[in-house]
């Protein structure tokens, strides 16, 4: 099966990446802040023993912005910054006033000099483009620095050209568009998300959107940026999250348990300070030297796939069932620093240490699959997590399918939800909608005995 991506708008615009049917990643556009969203900001609190200022952004949590020794910020002080990192937990975003603005070939800086080449473009070529770049900036008195990103040395340079003038018109339109309220001036499009920050997206042989609205959106932005990949963009429908089975997989990659071939599990554990990896023996058929190191060396690869599929940052400590060959350590070790390699975020892998434990940290680009999809569980107080969220999400897709289709008067869907996931849909527009479509073909039961997560959709024709 090919390597796709899947854009569906279910509540808000959502991205699969599916390598042979399986998902990889699974990326948002929730309204809260993200990475590289630009803000008019509002220096709210100083505390310059910490080298710390509070910001308002205009969203429910203040930003945090890192003072310089030099700084001359003032309380009070209406800023420009761009988020480094979304919030999370009960952290707000964090802020920098280092402004740029992305396009896959080209990093522009509005309050920057020079022109830079990535270290991995070869230095005949890069002599090139920084020649053609500097004297074309000169002619058309264009102010800022730049970056080429490795990814530039494929195209010509007029393409390169071409990205800078739509990023150096974007500079300008958001310092023209700054007024003193703290407010977003800039959110970064969906598709640049995907294409320039994760790995996964780079060889995709389709792109399956069932929205209108967003494969416009896509086709605008495709035809700017990325006018090779026009033939793979295709709309579709209905529901192709539903179709996919993306909310089932999403169930799974919550889930705390991931079963591997041999019988052994992974039990991943994310606490608030680090998260903890487990490699349990689980229903391994004897305990061999060679079949435990056989199911480190599926763990090893398993991990490294988690840890990006989930979104994991911070500290990762990970416990590989016992080993007492030398030899059988260092390869799970390689293992897992070869798959990793893959992985976009940064990562330092520390070695084997005398207790068999390997620690690393990873770093953080988004927040993760659990921060936005899972919270705590009501029935045991927080000791554990709920997906009601993916089941409510899992719900809009699937209903999304029902209005696609040619049904009859005597066709009827009843919709048995628990309490709190009812709440959820009688507040959503999106469930709304559905029900307008649908007419009194689709019944909505509250199961006082289901748990927060549980729900079933039932379709049957009346006789």
């Amino acid at each position: 099966m090919p390597k796709q991506l899947i854009v569906s708008h279910i509540c808000y615009p959502q991205v699969a990446i599916l390598d042979d049917g399986r998902l990889c990643r699974l990326l948002s556009d929730k309204p809260s802040a993200q990475t590289g969203d630009i803000y008019l900001a509002k220096v709210v609190r100083l505390l310059p023993s910490l080298m710390m200022a509070f910001l308002d952004i205009g969203e429910p949590k203040n930003a945090v912005l890192t003072l310089t020794k030099d700084s001359q910020i003032r309380q009070g002080q209406y800023i420009m910054v761009m988020i480094g990192r979304p919030a999370y937990a009960q952290k707000g975003a964090t802020a920098t006033t280092a402004i740029s603005l992305s396009s896959p070939y080209v990093v522009y800086k509005p309050d920057d000099v020079g022109v830079r080449i990535s270290h991995k473009i070869p230095k005949n070529i890069a002599q090139h483009i920084k020649h053609a770049i500097t004297a074309t900036m000169k002619d058309e008195h264009l102010q800022g620095g730049i970056i080429i990103r490795t990814s530039a040395q494929t195209v010509d340079i007029a393409t390169i050209l071409e990205h800078i003038g739509k990023l150096y018109q974007t500079g300008q339109h958001i310092k023209n568009h700054a007024h003193k309220k703290p407010c977003r001036l800039y959110r970064v499009p969906l598709p640049l998300s995907v294409f320039v920050h994760d790995a996964d997206s780079k060889k995709i042989d389709e792109i399956l959107i069932d929205d209108k609205t967003l494969y416009d959106e896509w086709c605008d932005f495709v035809g700017q940026f990325l006018p090779h990949l026009t033939d793979k963009i295709k709309y579709r429908t209905p529901s192709l999250f539903d179709g996919h089975d993306i909310y089932a997989q999403l169930r799974q990659a919550l889930s705390p348990y991931v079963p591997l071939p041999s019988g052994a599990t992974l039990v991943i554990d994310e606490c608030e300070a680090m998260t903890v990896v487990d490699v349990n023996t689980g229903s391994l058929v004897n305990s061999s030297k060679n079949l435990i190191y056989q199911a480190n060396l599926e763990a090893s690869q398993a991990i490294a796939f988690e840890l990006k599929l989930r979104q994991i940052a911070g500290l990762v400590v990970i416990d590989f069932i016992d080993m007492k060959n030398t030899q059988h350590q260092q390869a799970v070790y390689d293992n897992l620093k070869k798959h990793l390699a893959d992985d976009p975020a940064k990562i330092r892998l520390l070695p084997l240490n005398e207790f068999g434990l390997v620690q690393l940290s990873r770093e953080r680009t988004s927040l993760r699959l659990s921060d936005m999809y899972a919270e705590p569980c009501s029935a045991c107080q927080g000791d554990g997590i709920t997906t009601q969220k993916a089941s409510v999400l899992a719900i809009i897709a699937q209903l999304t399918t029902f209005t696609h289709q040619h049904l009859s008067s005597k066709d009827e869907i009843v919709l048995r939800v628990s309490n709190n996931i009812a709440k959820i849909l009688l507040n959503s527009m999106d469930f709304v909608k559905i029900q307008t479509a649908l007419h009194e073909q689709l019944s909505l039961k509250i199961i006082n005995t289901y748990c927060d997560d549980k729900y079933d959709i039932l379709f049957h024709t009346i006789k």
